[in-house]
């Protein structure tokens, strides 16, 4: 190849949008929903466990629950189409362009100079280029947007419309990434410009999509704060808050007391409440995700029996739908009031353990990619992270990449991981386990010298 993999991605930058649509078609909905909403992983499927990056039209990395992240679009064509790395390169370099059998690869513009057209595809073909004479045959495409028409004029648009498999009378954006230098007719050098393409929506679909998803909005925002006002605080003797309590002490061996779990009002407790799978509803633990600003965002629900086991669903815990204006990036359940000292965890009954043993301020990241975006407050100059121990490391690389942007920030930073190995059968072990196995001695030990 007369090109490298860092040519490559750098004309990829600002340009995943055109690469997903036509190597990776499974990211549709994904692409759609941006950094706003999770959808199903178009690799092992589930119901909400899957986003893109905030930045993945710069990027192109994506993280799943489930599978983990993916730090940019190699790597997630690559996980995606199951590519070796040179196939994707390729593959990637072939949607934008380039070509293998030419010395000169595409020159690019900075992204500020990017020319957009947007429109309705009217027609397109191969035509004799009309202003240079002795260039070899031309190709035209032919767009109205509804104010004017407008005709492009490339020797690289039918490759960029054939592989973005476009037709007449469609909404497609075309975007001019770069320029070639190619020899025409007469042997004289010329410079042909490099165009990528694809679909878009027609504003009769924009306006409908967009009226529909400030219905969806209305309604999930609705359903987020009914939820939570209907729940109870665990000092009130209600049926959920029995369920609840008996949970966290005895089957999590968290022994705070029901007036310190509800002293933040970061958990309540709802009588029933119906599963993802609508056969039947259970008590819920219910926590609030509050952003940065301190507002609520979103709820996570942990479904429980009225004896305070876990409900016998496939969906145990989930996170309520987030209207497509609220996102959890930088969020986390705020289980305590922080001082000057703060311990941050994965999940909640995690953060609730290492409160119990250390009697310290905990908050719950929900997940490693929450711990990873995660903002705390500028009062806080000393950070516990109190990773989980995955056989895949996700937890560790997540408290490490925290530790790293909290130290750049000036802040104090300790990061402990349970000492023992994981179980035979396991996918880890997290500070919950130690607190059920050694209680807390198992938090002893701990020091906070660097």
């Amino acid at each position: 190849m007369s090109f490298t993999a860092g040519q490559i991605k750098a004309a990829a930058r600002g340009r995943w949008d055109v690469v997903f649509s036509v190597l990776a078609p499974s990211l549709k909905a994904a692409m759609r929903a941006g950094r706003k909403q999770h959808v199903s992983c178009p690799k092992h499927g589930g119901t909400d466990g899957f986003r893109l990056y905030p930045d993945w039209l710069e990027s192109g990395g994506c993280i799943c629950n489930t599978c983990g992240s993916r730090s940019d679009g190699f790597a997630t064509l690559q996980w995606l189409n199951d590519w070796d790395f040179p196939t994707t390169v390729e593959k990637v370099a072939d949607v934008l362009g380039f070509q293998k059998e030419e010395s000169r690869p595409v020159q690019l513009f900075s992204k500020e100079k990017q020319h957009r057209v947007q429109g309705q595809l009217i027609d397109f073909g191969q035509a004799p280029y009309e202003f240079v004479k002795g260039h070899a045959m031309c190709f035209y495409a032919r767009l109205n947007n509804g104010d004017k028409t407008e005709v492009l004029w490339s020797h690289t648009l039918d490759r960029a419309i054939e592989l973005a498999k476009v037709r007449s009378g469609e909404w497609v954006e075309f975007i001019k990434i770069g320029f070639r230098e190619g020899v025409g007719m007469n042997g004289r050098t010329y410079k042909a410009a490099v165009w990528s393409v694809r679909r878009i929506e027609s504003p009769e679909e924009r306006k409908a999509r967009e009226s529909g998803v400030a219905k969806a909005d209305k309604v999930k925002a609705q359903a987020i704060a009914n939820i939570w006002s209907e729940a109870s605080p665990l000092t009130e003797d209600t049926k959920g808050t029995r369920a609840v309590l008996a949970y966290l002490r005895w089957v999590r061996g968290i022994t705070l007391s029901a007036k310190r779990l509800a002293h933040d009002d970061s958990i309540r407790a709802v009588d029933a409440m119906r599963t993802l799978e609508g056969e039947k509803s259970y008590p819920a633990m219910v926590a609030a995700v509050r952003n940065p600003q301190g507002k609520i965002v979103t709820l996570h629900v942990t479904y429980l029996t009225e004896d305070g086991e876990k409900a016998p669903v496939a969906t145990q815990k989930r996170l309520m739908a987030l209207p497509s204006t609220r996102t959890i990036r930088h969020a986390a359940i705020r289980l305590a009031e922080p001082g000057g000292l703060l311990a941050v965890a994965e999940g909640i009954e995690t953060a609730l353990s290492v409160s119990t043993a250390m009697r310290i301020p905990c908050w719950a990241t929900i997940s490693a990619g929450g711990m990873k975006s995660l903002i705390i407050p500028d009062n806080v100059r000393y950070l516990l992270i109190m990773a989980d121990k995955d056989a895949t490391h996700v937890g560790e690389k997540a408290a490490e990449e925290l530790r790293r942007r909290m130290v750049a920030l000036g802040r104090d930073v300790f990061v402990f991981t349970p000492e023992d190995p994981i179980p035979e059968g396991a996918k880890g072990i997290d500070w919950n386990d130690v607190l059920l196995t050694k209680g807390k001695d198992g938090f002893a030990g701990l020091s906070f010298n660097d």
